[in-house]
C-alpha cells in the first residue's frame, strides 16, 4: 500500500485493496487505477474522492 502514496485517490484505493478476495479482482482494481490517474492527469485541479470498484 506505501507504492499507492501521492496516487489521486489512494485513501479509498487502499480501503478498496482490503476488500480484494479474487486474483480477478487485482485485474479489475489495476484496469481502475490506469483509468483514474489519466482522468486525473487531464484535470489536475479536481480534488474529488476517485472512486474504485
Amino acid at each position: 500500500m506505501h507504492y499507492m502514496k501521492g496516487l489521486k485517490g489512494a485513501a479509498s484505493l487502499r480501503r478498496y485493496c482490503c476488500e480484494l478476495s479474487r486474483l480477478s479482482d487485482l485485474d479489475t482494481l489495476i484496469d481502475a487505477v490506469f483509468e483514474q490517474q489519466r482522468r486525473a492527469a487531464q484535470d489536475p485541479d479536481d480534488t474529488r474522492e476517485v472512486p474504485f470498484p
